[in-house]
C-alpha cells in the first residue's frame, strides 16, 4: 500500500463478520471476528480497541469509509449507523464503498489479476455482480453497475483473457451460469470475503477523488430495495 498523509477508518459488517480497517501514513491495522447476529453488541468496542492499539482518537481521523453493499441489510444498516454516528460527532466525511469492488480489488492486490468478474450469493436465488478492469492507478474499476439477477441473466464482458472469477456465487450458483461462463477455464473459483486492506486502497483513492460524503448522504447500496428513492449525493466539505 503507498504511503499516505490520510488517516481512515474502514468498518465492514455486509457479512456475518466484524471487519475494521485503519491506515496511518504507512501502518495499516486490521480487526476482524465472525460474529454471527452480534455485531451491534461487539463493533463499537472493537473500534474502540483498534483505535487504542494505533493511539490515535477520533478526531485525528481524515475520515470514515464502510463497506454499503451489497450484502446483507441488516449489516449494512449496522455499518452506515456506526460510520455516520461517529462521523456526526466528530465532524468527518463519510466514504461509502462498494463491496463487490473491494473483492475485486482484494483478487488483483493478492494474486495480480487484473480483470475480475465478482459475483456473490445474494440469497433467493440471485447473484450480485459486476466486471472489474484495473486502471492506471491500480484501482479496479467496474466496467458496469453492481447488479442483481438471476444467475441465468449474469452477463460476461468481453475482457482479454485471463478473467478471474471471485466471490460466493462460484460455489453457490455456478452451475446455473450461462455456458458462456462454465466453460472459461481462466475462471477460477475464490471464497468471498472483504479485505480491509483492500477497502483501506479504495477509500483512500476515492477520498483523492472528492467522493467524500456529509454523513448524511451516506446510503447503503441495497440495489435489492427498487422502492427507495435515491437522495442526491452532498460533497463534503469541512463544516464549520
Amino acid at each position: 500500500m503507498k504511503e499516505t498523509s490520510c488517516k481512515i477508518l474502514v468498518i465492514d459488517t455486509s457479512s456475518e463478520a466484524c471487519s475494521l480497517g485503519l491506515i496511518l501514513g504507512n501502518t495499516v491495522w486490521v480487526k476482524h471476528e465472525i460474529l454471527p447476529r452480534q455485531q451491534t453488541q461487539f463493533i463499537l468496542p472493537m473500534i474502540d480497541a483498534l483505535l487504542s492499539e494505533a493511539k490515535v482518537s477520533l478526531p485525528e481521523l481524515t475520515a470514515i469509509a464502510f463497506g454499503a453493499g451489497p450484502g446483507s441489510f441488516t449489516g449494512l444498516r449496522i455499518a452506515l449507523g456506526v460510520a455516520q454516528g461517529l462521523a456526526f460527532a466528530h465532524n468527518l466525511p463519510v466514504i461509502p464503498l462498494s463491496n463487490l469492488q473491494a473483492l475485486a480489488q482484494q483478487a488483483y492486490e493478492l494474486e495480480g489479476h487484473d480483470q475480475v468478474w465478482v459475483g456473490t450469493d445474494a440469497r433467493m436465488g440471485e447473484v450480485y455482480w459486476n466486471s472489474f478492469a484495473k486502471d492506471a492507478q491500480g484501482i479496479m474499476q467496474p466496467q458496469g453497475e453492481d447488479t442483481l439477477s438471476e444467475p441465468k441473466n449474469v452477463l460476461f464482458h468481453p475482457f482479454q483473457s485471463p478473467v478471474w472469477g471471485m466471490g460466493s456465487a462460484w460455489g453457490a450458483l455456478s452451475k446455473q451460469f450461462p455456458e458462456a461462463f462454465q466453460l472459461r477455464p481462466e475462471f477460477c473459483t475464490h471464497e468471498s470475503f472483504t479485505c480491509v486492506k483492500a477497502m483501506l486502497i479504495l477509500a483512500q483513492w476515492a477520498y483523492g477523488q472528492g467522493e467524500a460524503l456529509e454523513p448524511e448522504a451516506s446510503e447503503p447500496r441495497y440495489i435489492r430495495d427498487k422502492v427507495a428513492k435515491k437522495k442526491p449525493s452532498k460533497k463534503w466539505s469541512k463544516l464549520k
